[in-house]
């Protein structure tokens, strides 16, 4: 699915997992390693997918039983932190077309910026270990900031850079993504290769659709 665009934005903001690096491989292998060890039923990737994106809380609502104890959950945090710490980078990588298409972004001289619910510290080093040299500036979950659905991160961008709502676009494959951009006032460009589908996007609210990086990079540019 794809919408036009002639709008040229002033900075490019993305989501990272799902949006450009595929990591749900090593999500998988991570988290189920808590689980096991905390003694809960380990997800399937496909189970793990649909809560991506989430803050850890909602996201261990959504993948353990109604009736797990606080304290299981505690001690499932506590586990999987330093598991994927050590192992976030064994599988994953950017997605087709992703470096190629953030070094034209970077060749045209646009700012571009990644904001996250994970770490900081862990986006930060994704980053550095996936797409060197190409993400100017990072926002991850931190004191003060709300997370993705609410607009904090991505307003942090705009303060950043001295920017408009309209001189902005805002990039992410799931509906969070999508929530936040509305919710920052922001336009929004869901893209179909991640954790969520075309329909879930759209529903969110999406101005604009890309199937490849190759559609994506066109919007962007307009």
């Amino acid at each position: 699915m794809s919408y036009s665009s002639n709008k040229k934005y002033k900075i490019a903001i993305f989501d990272m997992d799902g949006t450009l690096v595929d990591s749900l491989y090593d999500i998988a292998v991570c988290y189920n390693t808590a689980l096991r060890t905390v003694g809960l039923p380990e997800r399937t990737p496909e189970q793990l997918k649909l809560g991506v994106g989430l803050v850890l809380e909602e996201f261990n609502k959504l993948q353990t039983p109604p009736d797990t104890p606080k304290e299981k959950i505690d001690e499932l945090n506590r586990i999987y932190y330093p598991i994927y710490a050590e192992h976030r980078g064994d599988h994953a990588k950017p997605f087709p077309g992703i470096p190629e298409m953030l070094r034209k972004l970077k060749n045209a001289g646009l700012p571009i910026a990644v904001v996250s619910n994970n770490d900081p510290e862990i986006v930060g080093a994704q980053l550095e270990s996936f797409l060197p040299g190409l993400i100017e500036y990072h926002v991850g979950a931190a004191a003060g900031i709300r997370p993705k659905p609410h607009p904090d991160t991505i307003l942090a961008v705009l303060d950043k850079y001295g920017l408009n709502k309209s001189e902005a676009v805002f990039i992410g494959d799931s509906d969070i993504d999508i929530k936040a951009a509305v919710n920052a006032g922001v336009d929004s460009i869901g893209v179909t290769w991640g954790f969520r589908d075309s329909p879930t996007l759209a529903d969110a609210g999406a101005d604009m659709i890309a199937d490849t990086a190759e559609e994506l990079l066109s919007f962007i540019m307009g």
